[in-house]
Formats: structure tokens, C-alpha cells, sequence
């Protein structure tokens, strides 16, 4: 929220919190780095 608002007491952050906290909405993200690991060769 600070990245696209400013600050976390900007209205707009204060609502998107509230409706996160309430269940309402969800946040997705993307990974900056995916990682995998190949255990089948051991």
C-alpha cells in the first residue's frame, strides 16, 4: 500500500486494509524469482 498510496494513512489505503482485514478482497503478487529443486537424481 505505501508503494502505490504514499503512506499507510492515506484514505485509499485505509480502505483497501479495511476490506483485507474483513475477508473481502485478496492481494496477489507476483514473484520477482522463482527457484526449483530436483531431488529425483539422489
Amino acid at each position: 500500500m505505501v508503494r502505490y498510496s504514499g503512506n499507510l494513512e492515506d484514505p485509499k489505503a485505509l480502505a483497501l486494509r479495511d476490506v483485507l482485514k474483513k475477508g473481502e478482497s485478496v492481494v496477489l503478487e507476483s514473484p520477482k524469482y522463482f527457484s526449483t529443486w530436483d531431488y529425483s537424481k539422489q
